[in-house]
């Protein structure tokens, strides 16, 4: 009885340990990231959260702030491992395109500097595009690209000339009326 219930304890372990597991996923320490990704995004394994396939190819899912928006872009800083942030990187896009924005479709216009957006960077190239608001709409990816500095104002030595000179006038004319009516009080004073 004992034997026959460990023949079929090994029998049933060989059975299913025939089966092969389906290959596991890979995740970002062991993805086959291309030269070209990591030239353009030397941080990217530091970066990527997930690995996921898409419509048959791979993509590391990465997540980041919101710096500013652009005509026909997006600039965002990505979140590191260690809790920093990464150089800021441009993604290209159509104004009229929707992201998802904690669970809800927004218009890239309508997007607020601060606000946790997540991308894809494609495995094999060096490609980026921004998570869009319908898991059904297919991805546009767009070359990645590092974010040229944002434009500095130039600083003016001069001042801009709003201010007229009717407000010194106007004082100096208050202060003229003051000065006539204590002289008005003092002689008053004095005659009486």
């Amino acid at each position: 009885m004992r034997r026959s219930i460990y023949l079929s304890i090994i029998g049933a372990t060989a059975v299913l340990g025939g089966f092969t597991a389906p290959a596991m996923a890979a995740d970002c320490s062991t993805a086959q990231f291309s030269d070209a990704v990591l030239a353009r995004f030397p941080n990217i394994r530091s970066v990527c959260t997930e690995v996921i396939e898409k419509d048959g190819q791979q993509y590391a899912v990465v997540k980041g702030d919101l710096v500013r928006t652009g005509t026909n872009a997006v600039y965002m800083k990505f979140n590191l491992a260690d809790g920093t942030k990464s150089d800021t990187r441009k993604i290209e896009t159509r104004p009229e395109f929707r992201v998802k924005v904690d669970g809800k479709p927004v218009s890239v216009r309508n997007l607020a500097v601060g606000q946790e957006l997540t991308a894809y960077v494609k495995v094999s190239d060096p490609v980026i595009s921004l998570e869009p608001a319908e898991p059904t709409e297919q991805l546009a990816a767009y070359p990645i690209e590092e974010a040229a500095p944002a434009p500095v104002a130039a600083n003016t030595a001069d001042m801009p000339r709003t201010a007229g000179p009717m407000p010194t006038v106007l004082s100096f004319g208050g202060l003229l009326l003051a000065f006539a009516g204590m002289l008005t009080f003092l002689r008053i004073r004095r005659e009486s």
